[in-house]
């Protein structure tokens, strides 16, 4: 498969960068013309939660082919490995992961793998660097992609190939801010009282209701806790805490900011070539996480 001046020349320039885990990031000049915004080793909490659940859940589990479903139930638990960090092993939410990958059939070797992949490593233990690339798709949407990966070269050429004909690389990510979001398992009622309590912790900035999605039978009612990205473990630990609510999950996210949000009608050729581009992304082994500014 041929790729394009501009891929080959990052390669090139980037085939011998060592993946070792470095915390310095590094930033070829060449990286900005394809729209990746930088390198760097991710801490345990950088990935975060696909903007486009709502969209992938309206088209029913019965139409989703055998290999996409593997793809999400292997992201499922990368996430929840990466939020466990060291302590994966008697996590709660990583073993709900996997219990659910089981349950859908992925086979033990996928399941391992995604474990070790959340931990930063490979099976065979080569630390995998974290990178993001940015892009503007159809219908003027700004799209986060972060991967991660053990072939850089590998995975830049994958994510070429699936954007080059339906949107172009451009720095986008002033649209988006990086926030800590912590999900408490909760019903409206109990908005007030947990927004009370939630607002004497030290880095929460924000709280809403998110009613769960009637598409997704795994769906719950939640309060969304927006935080300091710094923050998010330590907040997530002290709401579980002062609420006595069950923490779903807690990340660290590239959130829209409010003003940028781009309304597609779903039946319109840009939502549908969107759609299909992100199915697209999300289905590549590297790919972690996919954000877009899309209004829901």
């Amino acid at each position: 498969m041929n790729s394009s001046p501009v891929l080959r020349s990052l390669c090139s320039r980037i085939a011998g960068s060592s993946l070792t885990g470095s915390t310095s990031a590094i930033r070829p000049t060449s990286i900005a013309s394809l729209g990746v915004a930088n390198f760097h080793s991710a801490t345990p909490l950088e990935s975060g939660h696909n903007k486009w659940s709502k969209i992938r859940h309206s088209k029913g589990l019965k139409d989703v082919k055998r290999g996409r479903l593997f793809s999400e139930l292997s992201k499922n638990i990368i996430r929840a490995s990466k939020a466990a960090g060291s302590s994966y092993q008697d996590d709660q939410g990583l073993n709900q992961a996997i219990a659910l990958a089981k349950k859908g059939k992925l086979p033990k070797d996928r399941i391992e793998k995604a474990i070790q992949r959340g931990q930063g490593v490979s099976m065979e233990g080569v630390a995998l660097q974290s990178y993001v690339i940015e892009a503007l798709g159809p219908g003027s949407v700004a799209i986060i992609i972060e991967c991660m990966t053990d072939n850089t070269r590998r995975t830049l050429q994958d994510v070429w190939v699936a954007i080059k004909d339906r949107a172009k690389t451009s720095s986008v990510n002033y649209l988006f801010e990086k926030k800590g979001v912590v999900n408490l398992q909760a019903v409206e009622a109990q908005f007030d009282e947990v927004m009370d309590k939630a607002l004497e912790i030290e880095g929460v900035e924000d709280l809403s209701f998110k009613g769960r999605d009637e598409e997704d039978e795994d769906s719950k009612d939640r309060i969304e806790v927006l935080t300091e990205p710094s923050s998010v473990s330590a907040v997530a630990k002290e709401l579980k805490q002062k609420t006595l609510l069950n923490v779903l999950d807690f990340d660290i996210k590239w959130v829209p900011n409010a003003d940028t949000l781009v309304d597609l009608p779903e039946n319109s050729p840009h939502a549908n070539e969107l759609f299909e581009l992100i199915d697209d992304l999300v289905e590549q082994d590297d790919v972690v996480d996919v954000y877009t500014n899309l209004k829901e």
